[in-house]
């Protein structure tokens, strides 16, 4: 891959969403102990906004695979994390079906 095309608006679902290159604010995940763990956010959907935030301290690979779960939460605001984390697994298998693996 060479170097990545940094766009500034994509148009999903009849959408118009803008696309910042920043990392969003940090985020914690809580584990199942309930325990508070610092993890770097990779990229955030914000619908009110209409802007997707890329964090662009990843691999062309990562930036890729993010983009695309930003996509799937700005096509569907509905859908859980659950279900676009399936979708994205959805997606793997179709890629690597034809050819293309990450």
């Amino acid at each position: 891959m060479g170097k990545i095309n940094k766009i500034r608006n994509v148009t999903v679902n009849g959408k118009k969403y803008k696309i910042k290159w920043q990392a969003p604010e940090d985020s914690y995940f809580l584990n199942y102990k309930n325990k508070r763990k610092y993890i770097p956010t990779l990229g955030l959907c914000d619908w009110e906004e209409k802007t997707i935030y890329i964090n662009p301290n990843q691999s062309e690979i990562e930036v890729f695979r993010t983009i695309l779960h930003e996509l799937a939460h700005a096509y569907n605001p509905k859908w859980s994390e659950k279900k676009v984390e399936r979708f994205e697994r959805e997606l793997d298998k179709l890629f690597k079906k034809i050819g293309i693996k990450f």
